[in-house]
């Protein structure tokens, strides 16, 4: 009787032992974890989530960041999950050190992997390690099944001056800047010379123009007062000739009048004597 029982034991604890178990293995995580980025730079992070072996059909993630540190700049979500199914996105805000991303695909995610938003930060400091957590709650048909996390740390730095480097490296780079600001002197003074040059025989040719553009003016000026005194004289004695024309006509039209008269008074008076002579007689 106890072998029976030990035996029954056996397979019970057998069949337990290797009977095939569900495991829900829902993980997230953002891409890149770690980095360094320089102040003033821009930069994006991914955030993925799986519920394998579940189909989960919703996907709400909740991400914090230091304000001072970092600043939002934009949030993308996909469209469609890697199998084709349409991504619906309600809600993707962000600012004032929180970001909020809830997204649902119809007919549910596939297995795997898979993208829920990437995010673009700019850094506003010089300095600091920046963490961004992220939470995220897993859904599938109205239930919950499964809540999962993920950090990303990012190291925020100065750009460094390069100016002084030690040894005979800084040396030669000083010996090759000193040259270089030689080289750059002579330069300038070879052309400040070449432009004093140009400067002061632009001026003498503007000079010169200058000087003949004078002298034909003058010259142009005499000969029109030359020729407008040529005019003005032979305007005159063209006036003056036909002056003595006209008195001259005047003159000779009132002597042949005169010269007429004088000669019908003249027969009137030898008419006159005439008759008187007869009458004497």
């Amino acid at each position: 009787m106890k072998t029976r029982l030990s035996i029954i034991s056996f397979v019970i604890l057998s069949a337990m032992l290797f009977s095939p178990l569900t495991v829900h293995a829902a993980s997230a995580s953002i891409a890149p974890a770690t980095a360094s980025h320089e102040i003033n730079s821009s930069f994006s992070v991914s955030l993925y989530a799986s519920s394998d072996p579940d189909v989960m059909d919703t996907v709400q993630a909740s991400l914090t960041y230091d304000s001072s540190l970092l600043q939002f700049v934009s949030i993308t979500v996909p469209t469609s999950t890697t199998n084709g199914h349409q991504i619906f996105c309600p809600d993707k805000t962000g600012g004032s050190g929180s970001i909020l991303v809830t997204c649902a695909a119809l007919s549910g995610y596939p297995a795997g992997s898979q993208l829920v938003a990437t995010i673009t930060f700019k850094t506003i400091a010089g300095s600091g390690t920046a963490s961004v957590p992220a939470n995220i709650s897993l859904v599938s048909g109205g239930t919950d099944i499964g809540s999962v996390s993920a950090t990303g740390t990012y190291t925020l730095t100065t750009p460094s001056n390069n100016s002084n480097t030690g040894g005979s490296s800084g040396s030669s780079s000083g010996s090759t800047s000193h040259s270089s600001s030689t080289t750059s002197s002579t330069a300038q003074s070879t052309a400040s010379q070449s432009t004093s040059a140009s400067d002061s025989s632009d001026q003498t040719a503007s000079t010169t123009a200058e000087d003949e553009a004078g002298d034909t003016l003058a010259a142009t000026d005499t000969k029109a007062t030359t020729l407008i005194a040529e005019e003005n004289s032979t305007a005159t004695n063209h006036f003056g000739s036909w002056l003595l024309v006209v008195v001259t006509l005047v003159a000779a039209a009132a002597l042949a009048v005169f010269s007429v008269q004088g000669e019908t008074m003249l027969a009137k008076v030898k008419t006159v004597q005439t008759k008187i002579k007869q009458l004497v007689k």
